[in-house]
C-alpha cells in the first residue's frame, strides 16, 4: 500500500513551542510558516512572543521575522486578529504592561511590513517611541524597515531621523541613515561627509543572510546614502 506522502509531511509538522524554537535556532523560518498554515497561527504567535525575550540576538531577530510571515497568515483569514497582535505588542511596550516587550518596535515593523493593509493605521504610532527608553534603536530601525516598502507611511518623520544624524547613539545615527534612504530625503543623505569616516561599531541584522553582522556607521553611510 503506498502510503499518502501528503498526509506524512502534514503531520511532521509539530506544533509544541520546542519545535518551534527548534525552528528558529535553525533559521527555518518556511517551516514556522507551513506549520501556521497548517495548524493555526495564533497558537504560533504565542510561541514566537516568547522567543522576542531570548538573550541570543539572532533569535530575536528571526522570531520578529516570523512574527511578521505568521501574521500574514492570519491575515488571510481576518486582520482584525493581526490587529489585535499589535495592540497587545504596543501595550507590552509600555511599562504598565509588567513585561516589557524590548523588540517590540521590530516585531512592528515586521507585521505591517506583510500586513500591508494596516499600515495606515498603526506605522504612524512608532514615531513616538523615538525617543523613548529602551525602544529608541528598535524604533529607528522599524521606521527604516517599513519606509522601505511604503515611504508614504509616516508624516514628517524626516526631521526627527536628520535629528538623530546628530546623536551619540551609532545606531541612531546608522538606523537614520538607512530610514532617510528610505524616504528619499536627498537633501539629508547630500550632507552625509562627516560621518562616511564615522568608525563607531555596530552590530547590524542581515535579512538576507539572516546573520547578525559587525560594521560602522561609515560602512552603513557608504552603503544607504542615496542608494535606493
Amino acid at each position: 500500500m503506498q502510503r499518502d506522502t501528503s498526509s506524512t509531511k502534514l503531520n511532521a509538522l509539530k506544533l509544541g513551542k520546542r519545535a518551534i524554537q527548534h525552528r528558529i535556532e535553525s533559521g527555518d523560518i518556511d517551516a514556522v510558516v507551513r506549520v501556521a498554515r497548517a495548524k493555526g497561527a495564533s497558537r504560533i504567535i504565542r510561541y514566537l512572543m516568547r522567543l522576542l525575550h531570548d538573550r541570543r540576538e539572532i533569535i530575536r531577530w528571526r522570531a520578529a521575522v516570523a512574527t511578521g510571515r505568521v501574521a500574514a497568515v492570519m491575515a488571510e483569514k481576518d486582520t482584525e486578529d493581526v490587529r489585535e497582535l499589535l495592540r497587545r505588542v504596543f501595550w507590552w511596550m509600555n511599562d504598565e504592561s509588567g513585561a516589557l516587550l524590548r523588540f517590540g518596535p521590530q516585531v512592528i515593523a515586521e507585521v505591517l511590513v506583510n500586513v500591508p493593509e494596516l499600515v495606515d493605521e498603526y506605522a504612524g504610532k512608532l514615531p513616538h517611541f523615538l525617543d523613548e527608553e529602551p525602544f529608541e534603536r528598535g524604533t529607528h530601525w522599524a521606521i527604516a524597515r517599513i519606509a522601505r516598502e511604503f515611504p508614504d507611511a509616516f508624516d514628517d518623520v524626516g526631521e526627527l531621523l536628520r535629528e538623530s544624524l546628530g546623536a551619540d547613539d551609532p545606531y541612531y545615527r546608522a538606523y537614520a541613515v538607512m530610514g532617510l534612504d528610505a524616504l528619499g530625503d536627498v537633501e539629508a543623505l547630500s550632507s552625509l561627509n562627516g560621518l562616511r569616516t564615522d568608525g563607531a561599531a555596530l552590530r547590524l541584522y542581515d535579512a538576507e543572510s539572516d546573520a547578525v553582522r559587525n560594521s560602522t556607521v561609515g560602512a552603513v553611510v557608504g552603503v544607504y546614502s542615496g542608494n535606493r
